[in-house]
């Protein structure tokens, strides 16, 4: 059982975590027209206690397997601040690691979202396995994403060696629990700091009958 005293420090993270998530969330409205001056205060105490800080998403497509199948229900933490181009938000871009499984759009179709896992980001320099290729160092504010299938071939990636680097502004998430059955389940191996920043937040929102319930709904409507 886990101790009272560690209870206590994960609440008061949690806490600590879902005031700067719902600040984040209140003054990208504000800063983009969406919300009045007057009604930041009332939005942003709303947002703390009526927002969860994580979604349920259902992975397609096998480009990340083993780490991910078809069909897996992912928990997501929100990432809000990585979608705006706020400049008091843009500090806050540093949340997410080289190594984090993450959701993102679709560059090939930006009406869809795909997983991959987060390779590189500004400042790295990219070198290929081709002689013919030049490297290059990716932008501040850009990333390279990687599909974890090594078994794929090339013209299945769908990821950085395909359309190259990514604006960070298209990752709206991290993957941070994997559900596939009621016995196949558990963390999603991310970058060191990023799986203890996100503990937290698994503690006090993942609550794993749900996670059951809304995986055997999703195949038994699949299933109709």
């Amino acid at each position: 059982m886990m101790r009272t005293g560690l209870k206590l420090k994960l609440s008061f993270q949690y806490l600590s975590q879902k005031v700067s998530h719902a600040s984040l969330l209140t003054l990208e409205k504000y800063e983009t027209g969406q919300l009045a001056l007057k009604d930041v205060w009332a939005t942003g105490v709303r947002n703390t206690f009526t927002r969860g800080m994580i979604y349920l998403y259902r992975t397609n497509g096998s480009e990340m397997e083993p780490t991910v199948s078809p069909k897996d229900t992912l928990v997501v933490r929100k990432l809000p601040y990585l979608s705006a181009s706020s400049k008091i938000l843009k500090q806050h871009r540093q949340q997410l690691d080289v190594g984090d499984v993450v959701v993102l759009k679709d560059p090939m179709d930006s009406n869809n979202h795909i997983v991959r896992r987060l390779a590189a980001v500004g400042g790295y320099e990219m070198a290929s396995t081709n002689e013919d290729d030049k490297p290059f160092v990716i932008e501040d504010g850009q990333c390279w994403v990687l599909s974890d299938n090594n078994s794929l071939q090339p013209k299945e990636f769908n990821d950085s060696r395909t359309y190259g680097p990514i604006s960070m502004s298209d990752i709206v998430g991290r993957v941070i629990y994997r559900y596939r059955t009621f016995h196949d389940n558990g963390l999603m191996v991310n970058s060191k700091l990023s799986m203890i920043y996100d503990m937290p937040v698994l503690y006090i929102e993942v609550d794993g009958k749900k996670l059951q319930q809304f995986a055997t709904k999703g195949k038994q409507t699949k299933s109709s």
